[in-house]
């Protein structure tokens, strides 16, 4: 009986060890991560009994530490404030800094603790905001913009899958305020329309500003000449 008794106890002695070891992976593998997520809540921002924490799932999603995805209903297993616009609120650190960031349901969260070494682009969004325009409810999605910038242009359908839906039930427009090789300009899409921003088509229209501004240059200094020459016709008159 005594050897049974030792025998169980040893046993329950290398299950704990067992345990803690795997503890302890876990811990190390959360301590190497350089991207935390403290917390995450999804729903009525405004009203807390039709939220629902999703800590848990989306600290699931951080990949090579960042996430990246549009938060639904489905991802977070229903819908916590039905017929109503939803956020996403996501608490978190990187290299132990503290942050917060938000989404609009079907919009798009990123946060990286990874520095973007990517080429520098053409084009750059200056400012970009999408809502019931020009003085209802919007969102600032100049980041989700920045995001989706490839090759020095984008193309984007415009809608509440893609941005959110900071205005429920009315008809949303996008303004985009940008730059192009350093020529400011200003796009404004309406919602279910398609954003494009296409590098041949900006540098044909920068082609066309340079070549009026060239020809506006010299018809100035054509004009400057004609008047210089007849005033020296008229000063050799008088002269006679």
């Amino acid at each position: 009986m005594a050897l049974l008794c030792g025998f169980i106890a040893s046993m329950a002695c290398v299950s704990s060890y067992a345990d803690d070891a795997a503890t302890n992976v876990v811990s190390a593998a959360d301590a190497s991560a350089r991207l935390v997520i403290v917390n995450a809540v999804y729903g009525n921002l405004s009203d807390l009994a039709a939220t629902t924490n999703v800590t848990k799932i989306v600290a699931a999603m951080v990949k090579d530490d960042t996430l990246d995805f549009h938060p639904n209903n489905n991802d977070f297993g229903g819908d916590p404030a039905p017929n109503t616009p939803k956020k996403l609120e996501v608490d978190y650190t990187i290299d132990g800094v503290s942050g917060t960031k938000t989404a609009y349901e079907g919009g798009r969260l990123k946060i990286s603790a990874n520095k973007d070494t990517a080429k520098k682009s053409r084009l750059v969004i200056v400012k970009a905001v999408y809502g019931d325009l020009p003085n209802g409810k919007t969102t600032d999605v100049t980041a989700d913009l920045a995001d989706m910038v490839e090759n020095d242009g984008i193309e984007l359908a415009v809608g509440n899958n893609t941005l959110g839906d900071p205005a429920f039930g009315k008809v949303k427009k996008l303004r985009v305020d940008y730059k192009f090789d350093g020529w400011k300009k200003s796009v404004t899409v309406q919602e279910n329309g398609t954003l494009k921003i296409i590098p041949s088509i900006e540098l044909a229209e920068i082609h066309k500003r340079i070549l009026f501004i060239a020809l506006w240059i010299i018809s100035g200094i054509l004009a400057v000449s004609a008047v210089v020459a007849a005033l020296v016709l008229l000063a050799r008159k008088w002269k006679k």
